[in-house]
């Protein structure tokens, strides 16, 4: 009898403990939502972004009574094409060793 009230007594602490872990794990859950709410927040309107995505700002200068609108988000994406290049570039010439290193092997066998 007194065994089974103490693992019964064990089965309550357990659980209280799971149930303990579960809430800190919530919390801190929570609290990493909120951290990545306040990070991804954009300028001074307070208006949220959703993560991973950039407010693009328009600036319009006028000048001799024409508008002419520039994009700073155009800048990054200029950036981000070329390094594209680039690295399709170094795969290619990668892919090229690699195949001449592959026919001298096998030229050298036959």
């Amino acid at each position: 009898m007194k065994g089974d009230e103490e693992e019964e007594v064990e089965e309550g602490e357990r659980e209280e403990e799971e149930e303990v872990a579960v809430e800190k794990k919530r919390k801190r859950k929570k609290w990493k939502n909120e951290k990545k709410r306040k990070k991804c927040r954009s300028g001074d309107d307070g208006e949220e972004v959703e993560e991973g995505q950039q407010k693009v700002e328009m600036k319009v200068e006028v000048k001799d009574g024409e508008k002419e609108g520039y994009d700073e988000g155009k800048e990054e994406e200029e950036g981000d094409e070329e390094e594209e290049k680039k690295g399709k570039e170094r795969m290619k010439k990668k892919w090229k060793n690699e195949n001449k290193r592959r026919q001298e092997m096998w030229m050298k066998d036959n």
